[in-house]
C-alpha cells in the first residue's frame, strides 16, 4: 500500500469511538503495528470519562434576584450603550446590597469548593479607585427550611477601575466552601455583594455576570 499524505486524507466529520480505529505500535509485541478504538484508547488515558476537571458556569445578571422589599437595594436593569443593550445589576457606592442566585448543579459536579469571578462596568469612578465582590454559598436539600439556611464563610475578588462604560473582569476568587456540607441532589444559593467598607469606587457598580468556577468527577452526570 502506497503512503499517503495526511494533508491529502479526507477529513473526517464525526468520529464513532466504537467502530472508527487508530493505528498503534504494540512495544510489548516486537514493534507490531496494530489497531485500537477510539474508545479503548481514551479508557487507559482518562478511566471510563474523557471530560473532568475545572468547568466554568456563566450566571448573567438578569438569572440573579435582588431583595423586592427594599426600597433602596440593588436593582436590575437594562442599558443602552451607545447600540448596545447591557443588563446590569446594579451597587450603589454607599450601602452593601446584594443579590442572589439558586443552582441546582449536575450530578457530576464534586460537592466541594467553588470559585468566582465577575464581569462588570460602571458609569462613574476614576483612576486607581478599586471595586470588592464578596460571594458566600449555603446547600439547600429536600425538605430544609429555606429561611433556616445559613450561608458559608464568603470569598472575595477585587478589580481596579478603567473606564466608564468599559468592560472589567476580576481576579479569581479563593476557594469557597459551601455552607452545610453540600451532597448529591442538593442545590445551592449563592449570595453576592458589594463589599462597600472595602472598596472606594465612586459611583454604582454594574455587575453584568458571574463566572462560576467549579469541578466536576466524570463526563456525565449519569
Amino acid at each position: 500500500m502506497p503512503d499517503t499524505k495526511i494533508s491529502a486524507l479526507c477529513a473526517l466529520i464525526c468520529v464513532c469511538v466504537t467502530n472508527d480505529v487508530l493505528p498503534i505500535v504494540d512495544a510489548t509485541a516486537c514493534g507490531t503495528t496494530k489497531k485500537i478504538t477510539v474508545t479503548n484508547l481514551a479508557t487507559p488515558i482518562k478511566g471510563t470519562d474523557v471530560v473532568t476537571g475545572t468547568q466554568e458556569i456563566w450566571i448573567p445578571a438578569g438569572a440573579w434576584s435582588v431583595d423586592p422589599t427594599a426600597c433602596t437595594g440593588a436593582d436590575i436593569s437594562t442599558s443602552l450603550v451607545t447600540d448596545k443593550y447591557i443588563t446590569t445589576i446594579n451597587f450603589d457606592t454607599c450601602t452593601s446590597e446584594d443579590a442572589q442566585f439558586l443552582w441546582h448543579p449536575p450530578l457530576n459536579w464534586d460537592y466541594c469548593t467553588v470559585q468566582f469571578q465577575v464581569l462588570w462596568t460602571n458609569t462613574g469612578g476614576a483612576a486607581c479607585q478599586t471595586i470588592d465582590f464578596d460571594l458566600a454559598g449555603v446547600a439547600l436539600t429536600d425538605d430544609d427550611a429555606i429561611g433556616s439556611a445559613t450561608f458559608g464563610t464568603a470569598q472575595n475578588t477585587t478589580d481596579t477601575f478603567t473606564a466608564q462604560n468599559d468592560i472589567n473582569k476580576s481576579a479569581l476568587s479563593s476557594a469557597i466552601t459551601i455552607g452545610s456540607t453540600p451532597t448529591s441532589g442538593d442545590s445551592i444559593l449563592f449570595k453576592l455583594s458589594r463589599d462597600t467598607v472595602a472598596d472606594n469606587l465612586a459611583g454604582d457598580c454594574k455587575i453584568i455576570g458571574v463566572n462560576l468556577r467549579v469541578s466536576i468527577t466524570k463526563g456525565t452526570a449519569t
